[in-house]
């Protein structure tokens, strides 16, 4: 007995997918990145981090969703 995978089930798991693989592999370099540009948020009291916390993740973020998006549409 073979399984039948619905066509609707693949267009939504396919840019999922691809935007979570994308984002594993991004977002760390753009840490790195932001690390060696000095682009971290300072700890200060009216923040929670104890240590500097880098501010390019955001980037990695929606290059990885705008890519799958236009990928897989």
């Amino acid at each position: 007995m073979s399984a039948v995978v619905n066509p609707f089930f693949l267009a939504l798991v396919k840019p999922f997918l691809l935007a979570l693989v994308l984002s594993l592999a991004l977002v760390p370099l753009c840490r790195l990145f932001a690390l060696r540009l000095g682009r971290v948020a300072h700890p200060r009291v009216d923040r929670w981090h104890q240590s500097p916390v880098a501010l390019l993740g955001g980037v990695a973020r929606r290059y990885s969703a705008s890519s799958a998006t236009l990928r897989c549409s």
